[in-house]
């Protein structure tokens, strides 16, 4: 999802917030160097053995799709349009039967370990390069939309440089990627998911306190604001019903079927019977509760603005969450929602990193470059490849810029 990214308004940050978001960085790389220690092969840097159960690959699931941008940008439509914009998160049960009897038992049994490898199993080798173009400017043109997020985020709400933020962040990442590949990638999305949800209905939650109460936010919310369809057959010129096609034909097909790194996740179940419960657990629980997480703030305001309970009564609507944030949250809780939107950003890129690195590997380098060459010297590209997967991905913030 791309959109125009304004400066956003500055908070008046605490020095302990600060002190949460540096325990934070810490603690991601802690736990993603220590968990990687295991991996010994390309299966491992890649797939992490396949062993990881279903409720870990759940997570980890939730943890990349919702990216820097996410709260800023649907706390905007939830602010605009109210409750359906849910719909983007919780629309996404119709692809189940799609993706679990059709797609998941191909890649998984078929043990392809990229999306361009599948297109020349079925097609021709043409194929195959076109999809690895596609997906490899793809992938790395979303790390460095990501970066950019973030870096202008942290230069709007703390005043730190742009180009600072996104390369701490950057190398903090690739630190833990570039040591445990798949394996560090799962543990540090399991901590990061609990954050970013966790933050996102705790926001939600202070806005309804703040507010007296659900029965207030109710009554405060515009009648268009409470249904889950707002729009819905408009524009009545256009074959369309509203954001449901919009966002499931070109959102949610193109993450389940050909996001390179979400696949991988699947992939690296233990069984095809935990990734299938993965995907089920995925759409019917995680992801409502996503949705809460990155559309609350949007909604609480619309009924603390009619209630008067904001400050500040001109604003950008793409400001709500901010906005939100500073009404609701003590010192210190700024800076653990400040470490939310850092993980929901690492989380995407270490994803992406990982499938980068895997495309080149697997499409590029073992089959074309240098074939037949021992797992190890693979593994060393794989790890080489992560690294100018994050270089590229920091040499677009200028062009989003």
């Amino acid at each position: 999802m791309f959109f125009v990214l304004t400066e956003l308004p500055r908070i008046n940050v605490q020095a302990v917030d600060y002190v949460v978001i540096a325990v934070y960085m810490l603690a991601i790389l802690f736990c993603g160097t220590w968990f990687g220690q295991s991996t010994k092969s390309t299966k491992d840097f890649f797939f992490g053995g396949q062993r990881f159960a279903w409720w870990l690959i759940a997570t980890s699931c939730i943890a990349t799709l919702v990216g820097s941008y996410s709260f800023i940008n649907y706390s905007e439509r939830g602010y605009m349009n109210g409750l359906s914009s849910a719909m983007n998160y919780t629309m996404d049960w119709y692809v189940m039967p799609l993706f679990l009897l059709i797609w998941l038992p191909i890649i998984y049994f078929t043990r392809v370990t990229s999306i361009p490898e599948y297109f020349e199993k079925r097609f021709d080798a043409k194929t195959r390069l076109a999809a690895l173009i596609i997906i490899l400017v793809y992938l790395i043109g979303y790390i460095g939309m990501n970066l950019y997020t973030i870096g202008v985020a942290a230069r709007g709400m703390l005043g730190v440089n742009i180009y600072l933020s996104a390369g701490i962040v950057t190398i903090i990442c690739l630190m833990y990627m570039y040591h445990g590949g798949q394996t560090s990638m799962m543990m540090a999305d399991l901590f990061q998911a609990g954050i970013l949800v966790f933050a996102g209905v705790l926001i939600f939650v202070l806005g309804i306190i703040s507010l007296g109460g659900f029965g207030n936010f109710w009554q405060h919310l515009p009648q268009s604001h409470q249904l889950p369809f707002s729009g819905f057959n408009a524009p009545k010129e256009y074959h369309t019903v509203g954001i449901f096609w919009d966002d499931a034909i070109t959102g949610t097909i193109a993450f389940y079927c050909m996001n390179q790194g979400v696949l991988m996740r699947f992939m690296s179940a233990r069984s095809a019977r935990d990734a299938s419960k993965a995907m089920l657990v995925v759409l019917l629980l995680m992801m409502p509760l996503a949705a809460i997480a990155v559309s609350g703030a949007g909604w609480v305001g619309k009924a603390m603005q009619d209630a008067g309970l904001l400050q500040q009564s001109n604003f950008e609507a793409r400001h709500i969450f901010v906005i939100v944030t500073n009404a609701v949250c003590l010192p210190g809780v700024f800076g653990f929602v400040m470490a939310a939107l850092i993980a929901a950003l690492m989380s995407t890129l270490d994803t992406y990193f990982n499938a980068v690195s895997a495309i080149t590997v697997n499409d590029i380098w073992r089959p074309v470059i240098k074939p037949g060459q021992p797992d190890q010297y693979y593994l060393k590209i794989a790890r080489y490849a992560v690294i100018a997967a994050s270089v590229l991905g920091f040499a677009l913030i200028p062009f989003y810029a």
